[in-house]
């Protein structure tokens, strides 16, 4: 859901031409869930839109994990 958020809040920006407020952003989550989908292919459609984003949180979920045992690590020494 971190990743379609922050897809969809970068897919208003380039509408509105400025950050979207929490409401707008809400919004249009919420008019997506309501969206029926037609096609049998749109939803691989967006997976394909999404995959801009994935390497980021994948990567700060590597960063996370790593602090996280240095951290651990780290405690063991003492």
């Amino acid at each position: 859901m971190k990743i379609f958020r922050e897809w969809r809040r970068s897919c208003l920006r380039k509408i509105l031409n400025r950050e979207p407020t929490d409401q707008e952003l809400e919004d249009e989550i919420k008019m997506i869930r309501e969206t029926k989908f037609g096609d049998p292919y749109q939803a691989e459609d967006w997976a394909y839109l999404l995959r801009d984003f994935v390497p980021v949180f994948h990567k700060e979920n590597r960063i996370k994990k790593a602090r996280l045992a240095a951290t651990k690590r780290h405690s063991k020494k003492k």
